[in-house]
């Protein structure tokens, strides 16, 4: 984990493989959920829907406020910066009321839930910065971070 937020501060390319790293943890965690999780209880599919939803929102808040811009080329370029930490560290508190909501509802929780939500959480905030990016003209910002 603080390999990949240490790396959310190095300026990237939105490149074809920015679109599909997010796919990667969604498809492990259908996986879990298909060959090992077959006969979990409704409850524990509502926290997982619920994590999810979580992953989504955050990662729709964390494409709104990333830095975004064009380089003289036309290509988009983006840095978390320091806003990257408090958005992990609620990911993380997240999914840590979801492993405790599961205990306490004696409802077993999975590994897949929480690895389909970090790809979307991932994918939402490409997502986010594609849409950012776009009415911007070569060498303009949409930064709204420091």
């Amino acid at each position: 984990m603080a390999l990949v937020l240490v790396r959310q501060f190095r300026e990237k390319k939105l490149s074809v493989a920015t679109w599909i790293l997010p796919v990667l943890p969604m498809v492990v965690g259908v996986l879990q959920l298909v060959l090992r999780d077959r006969d979990e209880p409704g409850s524990s599919i509502g926290l997982g829907l619920g994590v999810i939803a979580a992953g989504v929102v955050l990662g729709a808040v964390y494409g709104a406020v990333i830095s975004v811009h064009r380089d003289s080329a036309g290509a988009v370029l983006f840095k978390a910066g320091w806003i990257a930490v408090p958005v992990w560290v609620l990911l993380i508190a997240i999914r840590t009321v979801f492993e405790k909501a599961g205990h306490h509802f004696d409802a077993p929780t999975s590994f897949g839930y929480l690895a389909i939500s970090f790809g979307v959480m991932l994918l939402a905030r490409t997502a986010g910065i594609a849409v950012r990016a776009r009415p911007l003209a070569p060498g303009a910002s949409a930064t709204r971070t420091a």
